[in-house]
């Protein structure tokens, strides 16, 4: 069991109430019995007489309010990833269909046909110029 000194402070995260509630710690009753040994922490919430048992109150004791704050980010975090697993589960649930991969554009590189030897033809000018003509083309 942790122990705590008279007049810490200690922080109870409720998840019950969605809330931090801060207490003192304002009596350590040890009692010793054939058993063993008990250690009782009393706390208070306000500048009143009452006084609570610590180990009575639902909720984590954490004695940094950093280590509140990390706890309060996971649980968050939990809660959220649930809350979107379920939506894309129910989601998924609503198409009968599987999801269809989305079309590939076009690539930017375009098809250049290159022309064989029957596609082309050799012809000689009367000037004596010998040309190549792609048969396709005309």
């Amino acid at each position: 069991m942790t122990s705590y000194d008279v007049g810490q402070v200690v922080y109870v995260v409720s998840s019950q109430k969605m809330q931090v509630l801060p207490f003192v710690i304002s009596e350590e009753v040890v009692r010793k019995t054939l058993a063993g040994q008990d250690v009782t922490y009393l706390v208070k919430r306000d500048k009143t007489n009452k006084t609570y048992n610590l180990a009575e109150i639902q909720g984590d004791v954490y004695v940094d309010i950093d280590d509140v704050r990390n706890s309060l980010i996971i649980n968050a975090t939990n809660a959220i990833e649930k809350i979107c697993d379920q939506s894309r589960r129910k989601g998924e649930s609503l198409t009968s269909s599987p999801r269809q991969p989305k079309p590939q554009p076009p690539s930017k590189e375009t098809a250049v046909n290159v022309p064989t030897d029957e596609d082309l033809k050799s012809f000689v000018l009367d000037d004596g110029t010998r040309v190549r003509v792609n048969m396709q083309d005309m």
